[in-house]
């Protein structure tokens, strides 16, 4: 029996982070949402908050500070919305209702995982990431961290 939410709900949550999927892989969503059938679909789109050097913090003064900020941040969220607009493309032309969750986080696969349990959703979709050994090494993986603290059923993650 699939796992239902306090609501009685099916929930599937999609991650959207760093880079598109593939057409594979939203072939395989497309695959994923038949067979589970949700009663909703969550696709939360996650931008990564980097923290200031010092260094910048002491050259610059607040008011830049903080119009620099708002500019990156509004740059990242027009990245996050093209990241993921196909994947938002193929969500809503089921009959499935969804919802796009915006989130700004300092480490992706917590945020995953915080909202994952929150939302109480059934199973989580994840990407690899095409990225080479030495950025995982300073970043870490967001899929294995991601498995690593939920159920390995409820994570289905995608090349």
């Amino acid at each position: 029996m699939a796992y239902r939410n306090a609501k009685d709900e099916k929930v599937l949550l999609i991650a959207s982070y760093r880079e598109r999927y593939t057409s594979d892989a939203l072939q395989e969503i497309t695959k994923i949402i038949g067979e589970e059938e949700p009663d909703k679909i969550i696709i939360s789109k996650i931008i990564k908050e980097n923290s200031e050097p010092t260094i910048f913090k002491a050259m610059v003064g607040k008011r830049e500070r903080e119009v620099l900020n708002k500019n990156l941040t509004n740059e990242k969220k027009r990245q996050a919305d093209e990241i993921s607009s196909d994947l938002v493309t193929l969500v809503r032309s089921t009959d499935i209702p969804s919802e796009v969750h915006l989130r700004k986080c300092k480490e992706i696969s917590k945020e995953i995982v915080e909202e994952s349990k929150k939302l109480e959703v059934s199973k989580v979709i994840i990407h690899k990431q095409k990225r080479n050994g030495f950025e995982r090494l300073m970043e870490g993986s967001v899929a294995q961290s991601v498995q690593s603290k939920l159920p390995a059923q409820n994570v289905i993650t995608l090349e």
